[in-house]
């Protein structure tokens, strides 16, 4: 039995057999063969191809439209004859390794579809040397795993993870996630929130400790992971899971009451998604709303969105949503959410040079130097708006949220171009909401300071709480060394939350919290404390945060917070409050 001590990132408890995920950058050997080695490194070729099609084809019959239609296409390229007379012409008359040889043939046959000027036979470049990395993992003897063999009930292991790696997990019911890299609000770790799956990160040398089929446990609440438990080590965790589900079992039992203080003082809480398919959940979960859709997550993994895709996908959550608020964050990419599309290829390759891509070119300042892109989504908004209009005297049920504003100048950029938006679709006479709100995330600390100027300016502010404390403390929030720096209850990140709020009850204006402060028990408690009656989180942690409320009268609330901020220590301050919850639930 070993030990692991990392990072609590998502709270819960998960067992389950490792699954390890390699991250290296396969290298491709090149040595001369002899005679009588050709024929072996041909049938050797032969059959992990002929595995690799096997493998595709029975993952055919369990996925879902999108990924069918990529495994078609890699099974398309693993199976063309041409290709593999090509590659055996030269393996034959040459005298390398067949990986050499095929890496070639690879780069190659790319490089002529790249050269075609044909679109469609583009795209392909990119499809046959995927097609063909499952071929090279089985012709250098790598075992581990990839992610679209990852089985239902298993620890995913890794040295890190990209966010979009998070939506092919949530969809295969893995039971944990631990990882080397990643921070406690990295978008890994937000998603793996947001779909419930425990997470535990900064565990070193983890691809080399564990094995694959290993027993894991991990514990998300207190950043433990154990490899080969001893009977009564894992007994008690199976326990403590047991307990676990029953208490998500009654707490499932609010999710029709409104949440509310023990003296009545209501409150919002709204549900933060990343795509179209969780509103229907949202709204099931009993949630006021949608107070964020991420927008960026939906285009992760696609070569293109088009103006009706989005239009058909926004209106779906609209409509899923039954009239309830939604408010909808235009794309927020860059950073470490490097969208691979066909609109994104510029902000791909400048996040690969920029030495600090967080400070860069992201968000609505990618956005305002690629109008084409920018105006797409917003058309299709503006005309998602039409089928949720409110009655005479109220406002649209949805809300443009505009991400990275740090000025006044920025802010006033965008709002012109949502009027040259209008206008586009007045002139191709498409219907659209002329009543939607816009506000802005306040996540920046000069957007912090100067929020009463933008407050003129915008109808609402959603605070970010995660980029937002980011940048006020200057940590990275994906590096596991410096993630003990990070907290959300220093002093200045408080009093610049402080700030925004005051500044929008000066401008009669909403501000909600979206940020992972929001999902926290304690964060929740302190920002009531600081004026706050609007949440959004992750759909999981809604009901926690009704019971929660329902245990303190607001007078309660606003003594706690009072004494918790003037330890002017975001330790002590968090702990104080953290004590006083424990006591009372």
């Amino acid at each position: 039995m070993n030990t692991y001590t990392g990072i609590p990132v998502s709270s819960g408890i998960g067992i389950g057999e490792v699954c390890l995920i390699e991250n290296k950058e396969k290298t491709i050997p090149c040595y001369k063969i002899s005679s009588a080695e050709k024929q072996l490194g041909w049938e050797k070729f032969e059959k992990a191809r002929n595995d690799s099609i096997n493998l595709l084809t029975e993952q055919l019959t369990n996925c879902d439209k999108e990924q069918a239609e990529i495994f078609q296409t890699h099974l398309m390229m693993l199976s063309d004859p041409e290709f593999i007379k090509e590659v055996k012409s030269v393996y034959d008359a040459g005298e390398y390794n067949i990986e050499y040889i095929l890496n070639n043939k690879i780069k190659e046959f790319a490089e002529r579809l790249k050269a075609s000027g044909n679109d469609y036979l583009i795209e392909r470049a990119e499809d046959i040397i995927d097609a063909y990395d499952r071929v090279f993992r089985v012709l250098q003897g790598i075992v581990s795993r990839s992610l679209d063999t990852v089985q239902a009930g298993c620890v995913v292991v890794a040295e890190s993870l990209k966010p979009s790696d998070a939506l092919a997990i949530s969809k295969k019911n893995v039971s944990a996630i631990v990882t080397h890299e990643g921070g406690t609000t990295s978008h890994l770790a937000i998603l793996a929130r947001s779909y419930g799956i425990p997470y535990v990160s900064g565990v070193t040398d983890v691809i080399s400790s564990l094995k694959d089929g290993t027993l894991l446990i991990v514990d998300g609440n207190t950043g433990v992971a154990i490899s080969s438990p001893d009977e009564k080590t894992e007994n008690e965790y199976r326990q403590k899971l047991l307990e676990e589900t029953a208490q998500k079992k009654k707490l499932k039992q609010l999710t029709k009451k409104r949440a509310e203080t023990k003296d009545g003082k209501q409150i919002e809480l709204f549900a933060n998604i990343s795509n179209p398919e969780e509103a229907e959940l949202a709204y099931k979960s009993g949630a006021d709303g949608i107070g964020l859709f991420r927008t960026e997550f939906f285009f992760m993994n696609r070569k293109k969105l088009s103006e009706e895709e989005q239009y058909e996908a926004y209106s779906k959550v609209l409509k899923d949503m039954k009239g309830k608020p939604v408010v909808i964050r235009t794309i927020d990419a860059g950073g470490d959410k490097v969208l691979k599309g066909d609109d994104f290829s510029a902000l791909e390759a400048e996040t690969d040079v920029e030495k600090n891509p967080l400070l860069g070119w992201r968000a609505v300042r990618f956005c305002l130097d690629n109008t084409a892109v920018f105006k797409t989504q917003l058309k299709a908004l503006l005309r998602a708006g039409v089928n949720s209009r409110g009655a005479e005297g109220s406002t649209n049920s949805l809300r443009i949220l505009i991400p990275m504003i740090s000025g006044t100048e920025e802010l006033e950029k965008t709002l012109s171009l949502i009027n040259e938006a209008k206008k586009d679709l007045a002139a191709e006479n498409k219907e659209y909401a002329d009543d939607i709100l816009v506000g802005i995330m306040v996540e920046i600390p000069a957007a912090a300071v100067t929020a009463d100027d933008l407050a003129k300016k915008c109808k609402f502010f959603s605070i970010g709480t995660n980029d937002l404390t980011q940048y006020t403390i200057c940590v990275d929030r994906e590096n596991a060394k410096v993630a003990t720096l990070y907290n959300e209850f220093h002093p200045a990140v408080i009093q610049l939350i402080k700030n925004t709020v005051e500044a929008a009850f000066r401008a009669n204006i909403p501000v909600s919290v979206c940020g992972e402060l929001a999902g926290k028990q304690e964060g929740a408690f302190l920002l009531y404390g600081l004026g706050v009656r609007k949440f959004s989180a992750s759909i999981s942690v809604l009901n926690g945060l009704k019971e929660m409320f329902s245990l303190f009268t607001e007078e309660e609330i606003y003594e706690v917070v009072a004494k918790a901020v003037s330890f002017r220590n975001a330790a002590q301050t968090e702990e104080y409050i953290a004590n006083t919850l424990k006591a009372r639930m």
